[in-house]
């Protein structure tokens, strides 16, 4: 940056970064209108490498074609199990009330009427849950459905929801 003959001397100050200080330091850094002419030359490219890729996309033909169909109208009310609500490709439902009914921890609680305030009741409560979820995660994996909600808490138009509480509940007992 600096020219021959002139003195620019660096320090360093732990929390400002490197400074400069020396007799022409001013004159070693461009001035305010070669930094504006270098801006418009390169205003200019920009302008002109725009204007050829647009010539070369009409003239392809690609700037009327739709890239993507729209999307189906899908409005999601209920408890979301698996997926995600904002990016997915195909929905199911699950009935949980079905499905806990079917779980051996859940009908231990029932059939012993544990305490809510024992360890035992939560322990439970636990596995219940574990294996609901491992169920549920595995019959999306099976019937490849990326979202699944809880019955009743999704409707939609111009996308198949299928039912998945039969499976989930067929996978209750089983080890991956």
């Amino acid at each position: 940056m600096a020219g021959p003959g002139e003195e620019i001397r660096t320090w360093h100050c732990c929390c400002r970064g490197p400074r400069s200080f020396g007799r022409k330091t001013l004159l070693a850094t461009p001035s305010v209108r070669r930094i504006a002419a270098m801006e418009r030359e390169a205003m200019g490219t920009l302008r002109k490498l725009t204007l050829t890729l647009g010539m070369a996309v009409a003239c392809a033909g690609l700037a009327s074609a739709h890239a993507t169909k729209p999307m189906p109208r899908v409005t999601i009310t209920g408890k979301v199990l698996v997926g995600d609500a904002k990016a997915f490709k195909a929905v199911g439902i699950v009935d949980r009330r079905v499905v806990f009914d079917a779980i051996p921890a859940i009908r231990t609680l029932r059939a012993e009427r544990v305490a809510r305030d024992t360890a035992r009741y939560h322990f439970l409560v636990y596995e219940a849950n574990r294996a609901f979820q491992r169920a549920v995660q595995r019959a999306a994996a099976e019937s490849k459905i990326d979202l699944i909600v809880d019955a009743g808490g999704v409707s939609a138009a111009g996308i198949e929801v299928r039912d998945l509480t039969e499976l989930t509940r067929s996978l209750i007992g089983r080890e991956p």
